[in-house]
């Protein structure tokens, strides 16, 4: 009869056969032999690899419904992914957000969509902006009391009862930073939202904060006291567990994680004299680690405000040119730019809440050569216009168009 390996002796026997093998390959150098001691330290294979055993990691997009916004994120956001837009106060982070999800809405009406409000938010503006939130009479949201824009828009839509949700849409409200942060994490972990929106990262104070100032309980749920930067750190992990190399079958079991989590972050501090670059005077508040966290940051600042003469000398500011950049891109070439038109108050074509999509589309469509020049005369699929406001005014005629040169011309400037 054999005698019976010891311990000691079986465990040998492993060590050996794992000096042996570095990711289920035989050790052919001095490399090999170094990855499969670092692999058996940190408790098995998998953990380091040689450059051809590294297998192709893909992320999956999500149309932000902005093509400027598409473009700069060499395709569209994440998904999953964490994304900041960080800016200013009064640039328009939240209404670009509210876009988001309004076209996440529209595209995916499967999934919900998730918003942390550490901020004020107006459901009348979010409807405005093509979010639709359905009425409450309970509530007092009654849709007597509707505005023109948020009837205009679901006519648009075509939104037939105004009491029934298209997607699930949850928010949080009325809770301190750290409670809000996990709860916001909770939902994400939970694999039933397309878009999760963080407003704002940059004023979600922890527990420890708002004591030490005096601030009086808003709940009588337990907290602890916990950084913002630790919210994020995990928010990735969380991101990043659950989806492998080729982001099809998931590391523990669960369906692939397939929200985009959105963090936006004011600007509050102004350092340095650089007023032609506002992204490099800027110190975005919650922390400088916290953004490395991130897949993409983009930076928004606010550009000429759009306005028609009227008598008397006077300007009707119906809307404001918005600049994009991505300032960080794990995703794509960084540093890639675009500009967006807000439209804040009707005007000629557009409804209060409008982004300006036809503009947008027409300067991808030069940048791409799906928009032939010559002079002032402007071609598109085979159809001339004299101006660059009669090409708009077709496309906006032409939502389709929209989304074809939008999406074509993305498609030609990645060269995909």
């Amino acid at each position: 009869m054999a005698r019976r390996k010891t311990i000691a002796e079986r465990k040998r026997e492993r060590d050996k056969s794992a000096a042996n093998t570095s990711g289920g390959r035989t050790i052919k150098d001095a490399t090999d032999k170094l990855i499969a001691d670092i692999n058996r330290r940190l408790g098995g294979s998998g953990h380091v690899f040689r450059g051809g055993e590294i297998e192709k990691r893909e992320y999956k997009r999500r149309p932000s419904g902005i093509p400027s916004i598409d473009y700069i994120t060499n395709g569209g956001l994440p998904r999953p992914g964490l994304v900041e837009l960080g800016g200013e106060y009064s640039c328009g982070k939240t209404t670009a957000a509210l876009h988001i999800c309004a076209n996440a809405q529209k595209t995916e009406p499967h999934l919900g969509i998730g918003w942390v409000a550490l901020e004020p938010f107006s459901k009348t503006w979010a409807r405005e902006n093509g979010l639709f939130i359905p009425f409450c009479e309970e509530r007092g949201d009654r849709l007597a009391d509707a505005t023109e824009t948020e009837l205009a828009r679901m006519e648009k839509d075509g939104i037939k009862d105004p009491y029934k949700e298209i997607c699930p849409f949850v928010l949080i409200d009325d809770m301190r930073g750290d409670a809000s942060l996990d709860a916001a994490l909770d939902m994400l972990k939970s694999n039933l939202f397309s878009v999760i929106v963080v407003d704002s990262l940059g004023v979600a104070k922890p527990t420890k904060w708002l004591e030490e100032s005096d601030v009086q309980s808003s709940g009588d749920f337990p907290r602890e006291a916990r950084m913002i930067n630790d919210y994020t750190t995990r928010a990735l992990l969380a991101i990043n567990a659950r989806y492998d190399e080729n982001n099809q079958v998931s590391k523990d079991g669960n369906r692939p994680l397939r929200t985009t989590l959105i963090h936006i972050n004011h600007i509050i501090t102004n350092i340095g004299t650089q007023a032609h670059s506002p992204w490099k005077k800027q110190v975005i508040k919650g922390g400088e680690g916290q953004k490395h966290n991130h897949h993409c940051i983009i930076f928004l600042w606010k550009g000429k405000p759009l306005y028609v003469p009227v008598p008397g000398g006077k300007k009707y500011i119906y809307g404001q040119e918005v600049n994009l950049i991505a300032i960080k891109s794990k995703i794509g070439p960084p540093y890639l730019q675009g500009s967006i038109e807000m439209i804040f108050q009707p005007y000629d074509r557009h409804l209060k809440g409008d982004i300006n999509l036809a503009r947008d589309a027409a300067t991808l469509g030069l940048l791409s050569g799906l928009i032939s020049r010559s002079g002032a005369w402007f071609e598109v699929k085979e159809e001339r216009f004299q101006g660059r406001a009669n090409l708009e005014e077709h496309l906006s005629s032409n939502p389709g168009v929209v989304k074809w040169l939008a999406e074509e011309s993305i498609k030609r400037l990645r060269n995909v």
